[in-house]
């Protein structure tokens, strides 16, 4: 039987300590064996061992206290075996602290922090537990979903299903501190519930309002009047609506609309510390904070076929047309980068911070297309590359990773990359080398450590190439 076997080398003795940061970093899967999750100090200490996490993902966006992880692929078919309908394998998710150390057992299959601060696990098929930061249980009841109403009881989705129209349904209960269930008389299916605000839930799909949403109030009361097409994406006690096919944005507690439902799409864009509404309607582009309902601005093509906008990094946004012109924008409306081009710019990167003063254009149709570097005046800086990849802007500087490549053709006379010769490595904002071509895999971790792939190992070094952390690869032949 041939399989992977890992040493681990203990080369972190020999490197100093850095920063003190933590790293969350993905071992690639091999033939020989799936991946897994780590997570990783600086200096090279790991906080979880090899092969423990099939997967580690952060409950909120940038904290990096809690974390959710899944059990490894291969622990999964050793503790279950590989029967789908086996449901201890969907129970596969704990809650595990900034230490890497589980907090609760392998009970979910989704976890997530509500907005009001709980952490609501779902256990499969039904039940759900209610949990605080130590991973001690507030709450449990057999419920598929649940919302916490900021008032000490929650508003829950009871378990069994029941057939409505066709369809299956749950009933919908106000639930009191001490666990007492009282019926509202309402009838939705999963994840129907928003997250509750100012004393409100936005509720979709219900049964006896012929599909139709309405806001609740703790006692699954309806707080409001109005009846909605669709209610989704609460922040800050707005939600946005949905009428005859057009988008609108309503503050709840006013029980009045910012923007009225006029708009051919609204959507909330929340990947980075400040949330924004941005709202389209024809070739016009507006942009909301989603705290005060502030506009922060607008933009305006007429004749587009197409507008799009969206988040850049937690200080700017990317706003165009048909994807040939684009701005880019701080969060007061002021543009520092515009194109009018036909060539791809790309603007987005993994992890941005700050405004970042570097984009990457790419020239030609793939795989002969042309990538390099451009700074705020869409000058070219730096050499060309076959292919790059925006992974990091961080205090006026810019990580990038840089791949070459050989071209085969295939039978039907198609050029494409041959994977066994990509080789990559790392430049700077300016387009320097600060990490050799020497890797197969690289995924930039911050500004000087890097996790990368060789044939031999995979591992974390530094823009020198040391190794902080390191795992040998080789095949054996067993019995």
């Amino acid at each position: 039987m041939k399989r992977l076997a890992a040493i681990l080398l203990g080369l972190a003795l020999l490197c100093p300590a850095a920063l003190g940061e933590t790293f969350l970093v993905d071992c690639w899967s091999t033939e020989e064996t799936p991946g897994y999750a780590l997570l990783l100090k600086d200096d090279g200490t790991a906080l979880t061992p090899p092969e423990t996490y099939g997967a580690i993902a952060q409950l909120s966006n940038g904290d990096m206290s809690l974390f959710c992880a899944t059990r490894f692929n291969e622990q999964i078919i050793k503790d279950v075996g590989e029967v789908d309908d086996d449901y201890r394998a969907y129970q596969n998710m704990a809650l595990v602290d900034a230490e890497g150390h589980a907090l609760t057992d392998y009970l979910y299959f989704d976890m997530a922090r509500d907005p009001g601060g709980a952490i609501i696990g779902r256990r499969w098929p039904t039940g759900v537990d209610v949990l605080d930061d130590d991973g001690n249980v507030l709450f449990t009841g057999d419920y598929i979903d649940i919302r916490p109403t900021g008032e000490g009881g929650w508003l829950a989705l009871r378990g069994e299903d029941q057939k409505q129209d066709g369809q299956e349904v749950n009933a919908l209960v106000a639930v009191d501190a001490d666990g007492t269930a009282h019926d509202t008389g309402l009838h939705t299916g999963y994840f129907r519930l928003e997250p509750f605000c100012d004393g409100l839930c936005p509720v979709s799909d219900i049964v006896e309002l012929n599909g139709k949403a309405v806001i609740l109030n703790a006692k699954g009361e309806r707080a409001k009047k109005q009846t909605f097409e669709q209610l989704s994406e609460v922040n800050n006690g707005y939600v946005i609506t949905v009428e005859d096919e057009l988008y609108g944005l309503y503050k709840m507690s006013t029980g009045r609309y910012l923007l009225p439902p006029v708009y051919d799409y609204i959507h909330l864009d929340s990947a980075y510390s400040r949330a924004v509404f941005i709202a389209s309607q024809g070739g016009d582009v507006e942009v909301y904070d989603a705290q005060t309902g502030e506009k922060l601005l607008s933009r305006s093509y007429p004749g587009a076929n197409y507008v799009f906008c969206w988040m850049l990094s937690e200080d700017t946004l990317q706003v165009g047309e048909d994807y040939d012109r684009r701005e880019i924008c701080d969060l007061t409306g002021n543009a520092f980068f515009q194109v009018n081009t036909k060539n791809d710019v790309m603007t987005l990167y993994t992890n941005a911070y700050g405004i970042p003063q570097r984009f990457v254009e790419s020239v030609g149709e793939w795989p002969n297309d042309k990538n390099h570097i451009i700074d705020l005046d869409g000058n070219q800086v730096g050499p060309d590359w076959q292919r790059i990849d925006t992974s990091l802007w961080k205090d006026g500087h810019g990580r990038y990773v840089v791949t070459r490549y050989e071209l085969h053709k295939d039978r039907d006379g198609e050029m494409y990359p041959l994977y066994s010769s990509y080789r990559s490595g790392v430049c700077d904002e300016n387009g320097e080398l600060c990490l050799a071509m020497n890797y197969q895999n690289i995924q930039v971790l911050s500004l000087d450590r890097y996790w990368v792939e060789t044939p031999e190992r995979i591992g974390m070094v530094d823009g020198e190439g040391k190794w902080y952390y390191a795992i040998e690869k080789y095949a054996a032949l067993m019995d």
